[in-house]
């Protein structure tokens, strides 16, 4: 109680400046070593965090199909590359197709039925709920024991559509209680 720290090493002022010390950090190990499984999330995390989206894609998508994987981070790479894809603009189809490989590798993460529900309701697909309320249940399941999880950062925009749809179809196509539960945890 005595001692407070306030860490600022990752506030935007000073980000950017770390990025850009880790790739040169990166480039000259892979000059002198050549580029190797161990470069490839690292590099999708710099070129993530300077905007390099078509580089992130590249070595997330590298990462993710390495054989040398960090242990419970495989999520991490998903994100990336989800997130670029969608920056980038791909098509709804590759990015759905991405989301479904990233929940087949990562089912115990919520955040890619999520992403994939997310993805289905801008495209006015019915079943996007299904996706969204998975990963719902996956999230108050496994919420001690997730890794590499995100969902915290869209569990409100999560609950959020839920609602939206439930309260368009009537409550048709799911039940009354699936409405109470996300009420409950988000009133808004």
């Amino acid at each position: 109680d005595e001692l407070r720290v306030n860490h600022t090493g990752y506030s935007t002022s000073i980000v950017k400046e770390k990025l850009l010390r880790n790739l040169n950090l990166l480039n000259d190990d892979i000059d002198k070593n050549g580029l190797q499984d161990k470069h490839y999330r690292y590099l999708a995390e710099c070129f993530y965090g300077l905007g390099n989206y078509e580089q992130a894609l590249k070595f997330s998508a590298m990462a993710i199909d390495s054989p040398m994987q960090a242990v419970g981070q495989l999520g991490d790479m998903y994100w990336i590359a989800v997130d670029c894809l969608k920056e980038l603009r791909y098509p709804i189809e590759e990015q759905k197709a991405f989301a479904e490989k990233a929940i087949n590798s990562c089912s115990e993460i919520p955040d890619f039925y999520a992403i994939l529900g997310l993805l289905l309701y801008e495209n006015n697909e019915e079943e996007a709920i299904d996706y969204l309320y998975k990963s719902l249940q996956v999230y108050a399941d496994e919420k001690e024991n997730v890794y590499s999880s995100n969902f915290s950062q869209i569990v409100n925009q999560v609950q959020t559509v839920v609602g939206k749809i439930l309260l368009s179809n009537g409550f048709k196509k799911k039940k009354k209680n699936i409405f109470l539960e996300v009420l409950q945890t988000n009133k808004w």
